[in-house]
């Protein structure tokens, strides 16, 4: 798959948990490998905020990663 960077988010009540936290680390992490997210934070905080909305997540944990490969 190539290298990558992820992060987890806690949901809570449909709602994340420190999600700007874990999405600024995510872009720290990729920009100290050379990774180019094609997303701003701005987008990517929306899709995923879509996904748990879609998803009728109520508690839980979201996964998101990018890599440079495909599986």
């Amino acid at each position: 798959m190539g290298d990558g960077v992820y992060e987890v988010v806690k949901v809570y009540d449909g709602k994340f948990f420190t999600a700007k936290e874990h999405i600024d680390r995510l872009y720290a992490s990729a920009d100290k490998i050379d990774l180019v997210i094609p997303y701003t934070k701005d987008v990517l905080h929306k899709l995923l905020h879509d996904l748990v909305e879609k998803n009728e997540l109520g508690t839980g944990h979201v996964y998101f990663q990018v890599t440079r490969g495909v599986a």
